[in-house]
């Protein structure tokens, strides 16, 4: 929830954020699996 006010300030910093934090929970989601 907090990313939202972020994302107001500076939308690219937070993408990236955003970006990184969607794969580290990809990879976290794949190795669950596996």
């Amino acid at each position: 929830m907090s990313l939202i006010p972020q994302k107001h300030r500076s939308s690219k910093p937070s993408l990236r954020r955003v970006t990184l934090a969607a794969k580290e929970e990809k990879w976290n989601s794949m190795e669950s699996v596996e």
